[in-house]
């Protein structure tokens, strides 16, 4: 066993015992250790700053940047920033000298309990001093647990702001003072300003749905900042836009956040004002043009149903017209076949007049119901058709077509081509 390995085993017991830092290596890479430590001695507490170190001892000189995954920490905000260079020393009081590359990155815990730092993986390419050649290895870190404590006197699912100081702050635009009516808007703007903490832990305000009100969120603005005496300060700015529809009083609630007092050791509550508006109600306007629109619609309405109503009535007469017309001719060319005694040309005629569906009293039905040579011309007409048709059925007949067609035309037909 060598020295370094020796060492590497006599710092992982004495870390474990302390509740520090944790170090070993995942595979046996010759010449490499990798260690992850938190150097803070007080109690680890949740949504507060920790200082978490990456360490990496080569025995040789590493070459180009080193290729490293972002720390996955569940239950825990990681600050990472990978623009942020290794520290790089060079340490010779050995026989073998070793390269130790350094890097820091800070976490909030957020909740008390354990939480572990998975295995942080790294690829890099070095001069191993020993065999004297260059050589690839990828590594990676043994997983890290951590114990946060709950913070003192808070049950340990409560999970509060731990901040030194905190303050809220609130405008509106236009001011309260400001006489509102039916359509107006106004816009809230409400901050939060904590030392020693991070804006992603900061919590949301909230902006509720005010009944009468149209409701537009703007999207919140988060800023990480150093105060005059450096220190770090986390800065969060909500907005949100009311449109008032009514009138009436409206009220926008009391906003109000528990934090931990870092200082004092105590929970402390900052909370802002609630703002109330009255807003005038709008006067009924006796023409708008919403008003205007719904007029012409239903004006339109009523004109395209008038043109359709006029059109039906327009083709209802048309039909009767050609009805009459059509009969007319009918009534003529069956004269006309009367006068020639041509009986297959009348009765085809005859037979059309049948089915016709108008039942108004026309001049050809009053004509066969009153002639009584109407009754013999059926007869003849019917007997040259080798048919057997009687005086007194052949009245009946030409009396029931002229009163009702409709029934004429069921029960008795006048087909010769048979």
């Amino acid at each position: 066993m060598t020295p370094t390995t020796k060492l590497c085993g006599w710092l992982l017991c004495f870390f474990a015992s302390h509740a520090t830092a944790l170090s070993s290596s995942n595979e046996p890479v010759a010449g490499i250790t990798t260690t992850v430590s938190v150097s803070d001695e007080s109690p680890l507490l949740p949504n507060v700053r920790t200082t978490v170190q990456l360490r990496l001892e080569v025995v040789g000189h590493i070459y180009g940047d080193i290729d490293l995954q972002q720390p996955n920490i569940d239950g825990a905000v990681v600050l990472y920033d990978p623009k942020v260079k290794f520290l790089k020393e060079l340490e010779r009081q050995t026989d073998q000298p070793k390269q130790i590359i350094t890097k820091d990155f800070e976490l909030f815990p957020r909740r008390a309990g354990d939480i572990e730092i998975a295995p942080i993986e790294m690829g890099i390419v070095y001069f191993d001093q020993r065999d004297d050649e260059y050589k690839q290895a990828n590594i990676q870190t043994a997983p890290l647990t951590l114990t946060i404590s709950p913070l003192p006197g808070l049950a340990a699912d409560v999970n509060a702001l731990v901040s030194s100081e905190v303050q809220l702050g609130s405008s509106s635009i236009p001011t309260q003072a400001t006489a509102f009516e039916v359509g107006d808007s106004v816009e809230l703007s409400y901050s939060i300003y904590a030392k020693q903490s991070h804006s992603m832990l900061l919590p949301q305000f909230d902006f509720p749905h005010i009944e009468g009100t149209s409701r537009y969120l703007k999207p919140a603005v988060t800023k990480d900042a150093r105060s005059y005496q450096g220190d770090p300060v986390a800065i969060r700015s909500q907005k949100v836009v009311y449109i008032f529809e009514t009138g009436g009083e409206f009220e926008f609630p009391q906003q109000q956040i528990e934090w931990w007092d870092s200082v004092n050791n105590q929970l402390q509550l900052s909370s802002v004002a609630a703002i109330s508006w009255t807003v005038a109600a709008a006067p009924v306007p006796l023409w708008s043009w919403d008003n205007g629109f719904k007029l012409i619609a239903l004006l339109g309405v009523v004109a395209i149903t008038a043109y359709l109503w006029r059109q039906r009535r327009i083709g209802i007469k048309l039909f009767h017209r050609l009805n009459r017309t059509e009969r007319k001719a009918l009534e003529r060319q069956f004269w006309l076949a009367y006068q020639r005694s041509d009986w297959q040309a009348l009765w085809y005629q005859l037979e059309r007049l049948l089915q016709q569906s108008d039942s108004s009293k026309l001049s050809l039905r009053q004509q066969l119901g009153k002639t009584s040579a109407a009754t013999t011309l059926l007869q003849l007409a019917f007997n040259n058709g080798n048919g057997t048709l009687t005086s007194t059925e052949a009245q009946a007949l030409l009396t029931q077509v002229s009163s009702k067609p409709r029934q004429a035309k069921a029960e008795f037909s006048l087909n010769l081509n048979h």
